[in-house]
Formats: C-alpha cells, sequence, structure tokens
C-alpha cells in the first residue's frame, strides 16, 4: 500500500460493490492511522502516528484541502484513532508510548479527546484532546471499540407463538433505543 494514501470510495449496501475511488495523499505525514467521516459527510478526520504530522487532520472532500486540526508537539504522543459516536461526536484516542531499539511501549493517556463540532471546517470543529477524563487508573492506548458507523435499520417479528402474546407484534427500532421491554 501507498503511506499516506487516503482512497475514498462509494460504497453499494446493496451489491457490496466499491466504485468511484478518489485517491487524497497526506501532506502531513505517510502514517494515516484512524479515519471518521463527519455526520454530514463533506468532511473526513484521520490521523498520523509519529512523524511531522503526528496529530489530527481534516480533509474537506468538496475541496480536496487538508487542514491540521492539532498537532501533537511531543515525540512520545501519538493521535491515534477516530470513531463517531451515535450523538454524531467523533471520539479520539490518543496514546503515549515510549522507544526503544526494538519496540515501542505503550503507556496510554487518562483521556479521550472529542470533536464536538464536527461538521465544522476547520479548527472550529472544537477539538478537545483531553474532553473525556478517565477514571483513576484507566487509560486509552490507540484503539476505541469497534462499532459500526451506519447500522440498516433492524425488524424483529415476535409472532403469536408465545405464550402471552394474544395477537404479533413488530419492533421496528428508529436507532434511539438499544433495548426494549415490555
Amino acid at each position: 500500500p501507498t503511506l499516506g494514501l487516503i482512497e475514498v470510495m462509494d460504497f453499494n449496501s446493496q451489491t457490496g460493490q466499491c466504485t468511484n475511488s478518489k485517491r487524497y495523499y497526506s501532506t502531513f505525514g505517510k502514517s494515516v492511522y484512524g479515519v471518521a467521516f463527519s455526520p454530514n459527510g463533506q468532511l473526513l478526520y484521520y490521523s498520523i502516528l509519529r512523524n511531522s504530522g503526528n496529530g489530527l487532520h481534516q480533509l474537506n472532500l468538496n475541496t480536496s484541502t487538508h487542514q491540521t486540526i492539532y498537532f501533537e508537539n511531543h515525540p512520545d504522543r501519538e493521535t491515534a484513532s477516530l470513531q463517531i459516536g451515535i450523538d454524531e461526536l467523533i471520539y479520539v484516542a490518543s496514546d503515549s508510548v515510549t522507544a526503544s531499539s526494538n519496540f515501542f511501549q505503550s503507556h496510554g493517556r487518562p483521556f479521550v479527546g472529542v470533536i464536538s463540532s464536527p461538521n465544522t471546517i476547520g479548527t472550529s470543529c472544537d477539538y478537545d484532546p483531553k474532553k473525556i477524563v478517565l477514571p483513576t487508573g484507566v487509560r486509552c492506548r490507540r484503539g476505541l471499540p469497534n462499532m459500526s458507523d451506519n447500522i440498516a435499520p433492524l425488524e424483529m417479528s415476535l409472532g403469536n407463538d408465545l405464550s402471552v402474546c394474544a395477537t404479533d407484534y413488530t419492533i421496528n427500532p428508529n436507532g434511539t433505543y438499544d433495548s426494549y421491554m415490555w
């Protein structure tokens, strides 16, 4: 793979095909690590690890311009995974590492960063690298939980074969609840 390459494609959820590939090259460094789209799909946030571009960057997909949102000016700190939440904020993991001749030792950091206005161009997106302070002894490293950024609506039919149901019941989650009780 080409280092520093960011490739964006259209995805057809019916066929699984990727089309209309567009290539962008990071102007800040070669080790692109984490990526997340803004909720409106117009901006792509990405992180760069361990070189001159270490930090958080924004790619405007309409103008093909890149911009630094946050530069990590410390050689042992890395901005890493990005994950959009159901609240449409983007969460940013960062790590603290030490290097030896053979490996990097991860120490983690006691907070998670948040992009509070991810549809806003430039530094006005309101990124705070220490927005969420973790409990004592808890550390964030490079990763965040895997989540699907776009979950299709789920429909579940219970039928009338349950002894407590006298008729058919259908649950159509609209994305605002994670469980149902009746």
